[in-house]
């Protein structure tokens, strides 16, 4: 009703004369407790609504023309520090690299909000047609959906097709079509097996010995498993797979296991900045803007 929110449905027209009995058995207060149900934010979150960029989404705004400049002029302040090693062109550089990564995630953020947009007029004018054509399932990729992702069966598919539909006129027949629909569709898929029960454990019989009265087990005393040579190599190959992955998640240096790229990256400004020796490639470097340069190159960690 074009209003800002639903508290004005709520408070005007929502009925009020309902008994409630679920909510009275469990104590509760039946209007509280619908209000903030029919209020709260995750009700109306659309799941199928874009949250990230995909990988080839970033790769496109990787490509941005105000994206590759700041990026070079960072390349350009980094060769002439590493010719001349001024201090002061050590402020400008690290200033440019924060300007480099504002850039980025200021286009990322505009991309995404773009995809979203685009996302919403698309979806609206899809669920319109749907609401007109009185189906939620209405055409083949609504179909290939529910194939793909829900794995269902055609018996199945019909179903919903025909139990998600809305009225599409104030005709009395109209309505009792669909309704006819809705009940030949179910008496058509009481016919179809869905699976019988999980079977259980088989029963086996018991034999003399075991109806005795045994005496009852001794407690295992646990015993800590020491990892042998071969766990050992498994968890280190995983580490090396993690360090040299597109995105690693594992320093170079010492080989410390994070979650994603930027706890790597917080962990090897805090402590090894002042190395001048990469462990994991045993290659000796000068300075400090020798071993970042080494990091982005060989291992793909932009400090």
């Amino acid at each position: 009703m074009a209003h800002a929110s639903s508290r004005t449905f709520i408070k005007h027209y929502r009925p009020r004369r309902h008994t409630g009995l679920q909510e009275v058995m469990c104590g509760i207060d039946p209007d509280e407790e619908l209000s903030r149900a029919v209020t709260r934010m995750s009700r109306w979150i659309d799941k199928r609504r874009p949250r990230y960029l995909s990988d080839a989404e970033k790769a496109s705004v990787e490509k941005d023309p105000e994206l590759q400049s700041a990026m070079r002029e960072q390349v350009e302040l980094e060769d002439r520090y590493a010719r001349t090693g001024d201090p002061a062109l050590r402020a400008l550089l690290e200033q440019q690299k924060r300007n480099v990564d504002n850039t980025r995630r200021r286009l990322r953020e505009r991309r995404r909000k773009e995809i979203r947009r685009d996302f919403s007029r698309k979806q609206a004018v899809i669920d319109i047609e749907r609401q007109l054509t009185g189906g939620a399932v209405n055409d083949e990729p609504a179909r290939e959906v529910l194939r793909k992702e829900f794995a269902m069966p055609p018996e199945q598919i019909f179903l919903v097709e025909t139990f998600f539909t809305w009225p599409t006129s104030d005709s009395l027949e109209d309505e009792w079509v669909r309704r006819n629909k809705a009940t030949a569709a179910a008496t058509q898929y009481c016919g179809f097996r869905e699976g019988g029960p999980l079977r259980g454990r088989p029963k086996r019989p018991a034999s003399d010995d075991e109806t005795q009265v045994a005496d009852p087990p001794a407690k295992k005393q646990k015993t800590q498993k020491r990892p042998t040579v071969s766990a050992w190599e498994n968890k280190l190959a995983a580490i090396k797979e993690k360090v040299a992955a597109e995105k690693p998640s594992a320093c170079f240096q010492c080989l410390k296991e994070y979650s994603d790229v930027y706890g790597v990256k917080r962990h090897f400004k805090t402590l090894h900045l002042q190395d001048r020796k990469c462990n994991f490639c045993d290659l000796s470097l000068q300075h400090e803007m020798h071993l970042r340069r080494h990091a982005q190159d060989v291992h793909r960690l932009l400090t």
